[in-house]
């Protein structure tokens, strides 16, 4: 397949941040987004609610292409089925995948029942697992590729009330450093938020106590931006990242690097 310019799939591409790497990579790559309300995708981009699924399509704000999936990403036959068609659709290299999917519990672990404690690690790491393996697929048969997955500054830093999504999270990074070990000529990275300001936090960032809190850990004395995600996982994604791998990216406000407070 020739490549005549980037091609990036993007799962879960409802969240605030994958929203903010839609807008940037629009006008320079072939994208494929995938997420389970293509409807709520649609209307934030202000596409028409009637395109078609599963085919690619040219659009004024998508000047190489786009096509868009229906699809749980923890349905493995979902994401394989999206992957391989877009790929077929796109007739170029695959050069970029970014998993969004991701989930926040905040229990201390006795309060914690185990099918929550499944949810997270079903939400946040198998679904990485899935989208790796289809992103692999084509990567390994044109031998290079960029990966992108998502963890948490809760991976590196002992945070109270956050035993699953912590676990779940350092389950993301090892996978990233593992399969780098296994697949050397495919880049694969991982990008480590801290307090980010999107719906899945809100609850967080609307609550002035809880807000402060959090943004005292940090050396930046405020929530993060989608759009400050998105800027990583592109830099990650291009050629100006192209000796990194088995790397995560911490794009926290310096939380990962600072000591705690004392507690009062």
């Amino acid at each position: 397949m020739e490549q005549t310019q980037p091609s990036v799939f993007i799962q879960g591409a409802n969240s605030t941040s994958a929203k903010a790497l839609i807008l940037q990579l629009r006008s320079q790559a072939k994208l494929g987004l995938m997420c389970r309300k293509p409807s709520e995708l649609f209307s934030a981009l202000e596409i028409s609610s009637q395109t078609e699924l599963g085919t690619l399509i040219m659009h004024p704000m998508f000047p190489h292409g786009v096509a868009f999936f229906e699809g749980d990403a923890l349905q493995e036959e979902h994401v394989d089925a999206a992957m391989a068609t877009y790929v077929e659709l796109s007739e170029t290299a695959l050069t970029g995948y970014v998993h969004f999917p991701g989930s926040v519990l905040l229990k201390a672990a006795h309060q914690t029942k185990l099918s929550e404690w499944q949810q997270v690690m079903d939400t946040n790491l198998t679904s990485a697992f899935i989208g790796l393996k289809a992103a692999l697929v084509p990567m390994r048969r044109q031998g290079n590729g960029s990966i992108v997955l998502l963890s948490s500054v809760a991976a590196s830093r002992g945070l109270p009330n956050h035993e699953a999504i912590s676990a779940a999270k350092a389950g993301v990074e090892a996978l990233v450093r593992s399969a780098s070990a296994t697949y050397t000529n495919i880049r694969i990275n991982a990008v480590a938020p801290g307090l980010i300001n999107a719906k899945a936090t809100q609850k967080i960032v609307e609550n002035e106590r809880a807000l402060a809190a959090s943004v005292s850990l940090c050396a930046i004395k405020r929530a993060g931006e989608g759009k400050e995600i998105a800027d990583a996982v592109a830099f990650l994604l291009s050629d100006k990242s192209s000796y990194m791998t088995a790397q995560v990216l911490a794009v926290d406000g310096g939380m990962s690097s600072l000591g705690f407070p004392k507690a009062p």
